[in-house]
């Protein structure tokens, strides 16, 4: 989907989607100081799953994992 092309209806509803979920979001930990600290650091669990296959925190699949058999 380039600028470009055209871009369909529902694609541009998720656009709007998504901004009002991140909107929502920010108003709800910005609501006060334990709501931040529950978003931002009690409900990442650091560790994961620990047969996910992701790389850190990020839970950005690890690039060796495509290639397994």
């Amino acid at each position: 989907m380039f600028f470009f092309e055209a871009i369909p209806w529902y694609s541009v509803l998720m656009w709007f989607g998504i901004l009002a979920g991140l909107i929502i979001f920010n108003e709800i930990t910005r609501f006060n100081k334990q709501t931040g600290i529950f978003f931002f650091i009690l409900l990442p669990i650091p560790g994961g799953h620990p047969k996910s296959p992701t790389c850190g925190h990020l839970k950005i699949p690890h690039p060796t994992a495509a290639f397994k058999t």
